[in-house]
C-alpha cells in the first residue's frame, strides 16, 4: 500500500506479477511487471507501469527476470521500489567465452510512480562489475527481498545468492542532497564490508540464504540505534534470522549482532520476518515465519515465532510458536500491517450441525442438542456470539444426547462446526470507498468436521453344544491406519471356563534340548573386501514332526570370527552376529471334538443289556414255555380210550 501526497492525496495498492507477460520492447516472453490500482470498488481500475521498457540484447537478458517479486514504498510521499531478482548480466556476447551472471536489479519510482530523479531507474545493482563465478557474486539474485528503514535514510536490499549462497544485504542512502543528509557521505553498508568483500565476515554458512528477508527497526537492541533483520531459511539446516548493525564509517560493513536460529529441522525459519511493536513498550518485536515447520505426529502445517523484545537482551527471549493446520504453509509471509481493526466491536454467528450427511440421506440423526428452540431442528443448534473486544474470547457450551435403541454404531458421528460473520445493513454510500466491514481470518478454517467414534463394549455370544474346546482368535486393526496411541486389548473368562492346558515360555539352546549344526570353516586368503555366503535349507516335515505342539520356533543363525594364535594388536570388530527367523505354524479353525474312547464300550456293552432285558420278558410272558411228558401221555390215553367207545358202539 502506498500513500501518495504529490501531485495529489491518493492511496495506490501496488501489486508485482512476476510471471506478467512483457512489453513491447523488451525483447522476452515472460519479465514480469509492476501494477498499481486505484481503491475503489471497480473491479477494472488497475494499470501496468511502464518501466524498464527497454533491454540491450549485448549486455542483458530480461527473460523470466521476475520483475515484482518484492515491491515495497517507503510511505507518505516516499519512494517506490521494485525488484526483479533473476534478471542476467550477459558478458563476452557470441564468443566462445560467453557467459552469465544472475546478479538481478531493482528500480526505483518517485511517489507518482515516475521516474523523476537521480536517484530513480533501473540502476540499483551492486553486483554488477564484481567477481563472477558462484563463489562470489555470480549468482547474487539481488532484490529478493528489498525494504526501506523507517528513517527514510537508507534502501536495504537481500542478495541470498552471494558469496557460495551464504548470502549478503546491503543498505545505500536514499537520498544524495546535502540537506537531508546533513552529512557527505554515508555507507553504503555491506555484510562482508562494501570494500574488502570478504566472505569470511558473512556470519552464516554456506547455502544459509541471508537477505532472502529484510527489515528494520531503531528500537530492537538499544534505542535510536539502527538494527538491520535478515532471514537466512537455509542456515544450519534449519533457519536463522540474524540482527546486524553498522560498524564504523571506514569499514563500511554490517556486522552481526544477535544470532537467532530456528528450533526445527528443515522449518524454513526466517522465510520471511517482521519488525512490529506488539505490546506498545516501546521496544520492537520480531516476528518470524517459518511455512515448513512440522511437528511429529502433529498436525502442524508451518509456524509463526513471536520474540517479545526484552530490553535488547534477545539471549533472554523465549518465542512463541503460533501453528498452522497440516499442509497449510503458515508463515510463508508476515508482515506489519498497523492498527487495521481500531480494536471495534464486531459480533459473528456461529453454527453446530451434527450427523449433517445422514440428514441429507433421509436417515434419523443419533445425536440430539438438549436445549434447542422448538423452530430448531435436534440435530442442528444456531446462536449468535458477540464479541466485547479484538482480543476478547467468547466460548460455546453445547450438550449432546445419545439417541435411544441405536442401531448403526459402527460408523463414526460427525460433528460440524462453522462460524461466519453476521450480515449488517449497509446504509447509503456516501464516498467511492464502502464501508469497512470486519472479516475473518483467512488462515483459520472457518468450518471444522470431527468424528466421535463409539466405545466398542459388545458382547458375543459363544453357544456351546458338544464342542468341547474353544479356540478364540482375535484380530485388531487400526481404521485407515491411525495411530493406536497405546492401545490395550485386555480379555478376561468367566470362572466357570476353565483353561484346557498352559504352556510356558520355554527357550531352548544348544546344549538342552534345540537341535544344533555347528559348522567351521577356514578362510584363507580373503581380501577386505570378501563376502561369504551360508545356504541352508529346513524342511517343513521337521516343524510337523518335532515341533507340532509349539506356538512358534526361532530359528537363529550365530556366525562368529576368529584369528587362531592372532597377535594381541590385532582386534576383530563386530566379530559376532547373529539372525533370527521366527516359524509361526498355520492356525486352524478349531472343528467339533471327536467321539471319546470311552463311549463305543458303553455302548457295546449297554446293547447287551438291553438284549437281555427283552429276552426276560418274553420268558415272563410263555414265549419260550413248552409241555410236560405226563400231559402229553394223559392226552394220548384220553384219545384211545374214546376211540374204544367209538367202535363198541357201533358193533352192537
Amino acid at each position: 500500500m502506498h500513500r501518495q501526497l504529490n501531485p495529489a492525496d491518493k492511496r495506490i495498492l501496488l501489486i508485482g506479477a512476476p510471471h506478467a507477460k512483457a512489453l513491447a520492447h523488451q525483447r522476452a516472453n515472460i519479465t514480469g511487471g509492476l501494477y498499481s490500482c486505484e481503491i475503489t470498488t471497480q473491479p477494472n481500475d488497475c494499470d501496468r507501469i511502464e518501466i524498464d521498457n527497454e533491454v540491450d540484447l549485448t549486455v542483458e537478458n530480461k527473460e523470466n527476470q521476475w520483475m515484482g517479486v518484492s515491491v515495497q514504498s517507503q510511505g507518505p510521499g516516499g519512494k517506490i521500489v521494485a525488484c526483479a531478482h533473476r534478471y542476467q548480466r550477459r558478458y563476452f556476447v557470441n564468443t566462445s567465452q560467453e557467459s552469465r551472471g544472475i546478479t538481478g536489479r531493482c528500480y526505483m519510482l518517485s511517489e507518482d510512480l515516475s521516474i523523476s530523479s537521480d536517484e530513480d531507474g533501473g540502476l540499483w545493482k551492486f553486483c554488477e562489475g564484481r567477481s563472477s563465478g558462484h563463489e562470489r557474486f555470480g549468482f547474487c539474485q539481488q532484490g529478493l527481498s528489498a525494504t526501506f528503514t523507517k528513517d527514510y535514510h537508507y534502501a536495504v536490499f537481500g542478495a541470498p545468492g552471494a558469496y557460495d549462497w551464504k548470502g549478503t544485504v546491503r543498505i545505500e542512502q536514499r537520498n544524495s542532497t546535502l540537506l537531508d543528509l546533513g552529512y557527505f557521505d554515508d555507507g553504503p553498508y555491506e555484510v562482508g564490508d562494501e570494500n574488502r568483500l570478504d566472505p569470511e565476515l558473512v556470519p552464516v554458512p554456506p547455502n544459509s540464504y541471508l537477505g532472502f528477508s529484510v527489515d528494520s527497526g531503531k528500537s530492537i537492541t538499544k534505542k535510536g540505534q539502527l538494527t538491520i533483520v535478515s532471514g537466512a531459511p537455509r542456515a544450519k539446516h534449519s533457519g536463522a534470522v540474524v540482527l546486524l548493525k553498522k560498524e564504523s564509517e571506514q569499514s563500511l560493513m554490517l556486522s552481526e549482532e544477535y544470532f537467532l536460529e530456528g528450533p526445527g529441522l528443515a522449518s524454513s525459519f526466517g522465510y520471511d520476518i517482521a519488525v512490529v511493536d506488539l505490546n506498545g513498550d516501546g521496544w520492537q518485536d520480531i516476528v518470524v515465519g517459518a511455512p515448513q515447520f512440522f511437528l511429529k505426529d502433529g498436525e502442524v502445517g508451518g509456524a509463526v515465532f513471536v520474540y517479545i523484545n526484552q530490553e535488547g537482551k534477545w539471549d533472554e527471549v523465549t518465542p512463541i510458536p503460533l501453528y498452522g493446520p497440516k499442509d497449510s504453509m503458515f508463515g510463508l509471509s508476515v508482515e506489519n500491517i498497523g492498527d487495521i481493526n481500531q480494536d471495534s466491536y464486531e459480533a459473528i454467528a456461529y453454527s453446530f450441525k451434527v450427523d449433517y450427511e445422514r440428514s441429507k440421506q433421509g436417515l434419523p440423526p443419533r445425536v440430539t442438542f438438549q436445549k434447542n428452540t422448538k423452530t430448531e431442528q435436534g440435530s442442528q443448534s444456531t446462536g449468535t456470539l458477540e464479541l466485547r473486544g479484538q482480543k476478547k474470547r467468547g466460548c460455546i457450551t453445547a450438550e449432546l444426547r445419545l439417541q435411544d435403541d441405536i442401531q448403526d454404531k459402527l460408523r463414526p458421528i460427525p460433528i460440524e462446526t462453522s462460524v461466519s460473520i453476521q450480515s449488517t445493513k449497509r446504509g447509503k454510500r456516501q464516498n467511492s470507498l464502502p464501508q469497512l466491514l470486519p472479516v475473518l481470518n483467512s488462515n483459520q478454517p472457518s468450518k471444522v468436521i470431527n468424528k466421535l467414534l463409539f466405545r466398542e463394549n459388545g458382547i458375543p455370544v459363544i453357544s456351546l453344544s458338544d464342542q468341547k474346546d474353544i479356540a478364540l482368535e482375535i484380530t485388531v486393526n487400526n481404521k485407515n491406519g491411525e495411530d493406536a496411541h497405546e492401545a490395550k486389548l485386555l480379555g478376561s473368562f468367566p470362572s466357570a471356563l476353565s483353561y484346557s492346558a498352559f504352556r510356558s515360555q520355554r527357550t531352548t539352546a544348544c546344549s538342552n534340548e534345540a537341535r544344533c549344526v555347528e559348522i567351521k570353516c577356514p578362510l584363507q586368503g580373503l581380501d577386505s573386501n570378501a563376502v561369504i555366503i551360508l545356504r541352508s535349507r529346513l524342511w517343513n516335515s521337521t516343524f510337523i514332526e518335532e515341533y507340532a505342539t509349539l506356538d512358534y520356533v526361532n530359528i537363529i543363525v550365530k556366525a562368529s570370527l576368529s584369528i587362531d594364535a592372532s597377535p594381541q594388536n590385532k582386534v576383530l570388530k563386530n566379530a559376532e552376529a547373529q539372525v533370527r527367523v521366527t516359524v509361526f505354524p498355520e492356525k486352524t479353525v478349531v472343528q467339533h471334538g471327536r467321539a471319546l474312547w470311552w463311549i463305543i464300550p458303553v455302548g457295546i456293552l449297554a446293547g447287551f443289556f438291553m438284549l437281555a432285558l427283552l429276552v426276560f420278558l418274553l420268558w415272563k410272558c410263555g414265549f419260550f414255555k413248552t409241555a410236560k411228558e405226563d400231559q402229553y401221555v394223559e392226552a394220548c390215553d384220553k384219545a384211545e380210550n374214546h376211540g374204544e367207545t367209538s367202535t363198541a358202539e357201533a358193533q352192537t
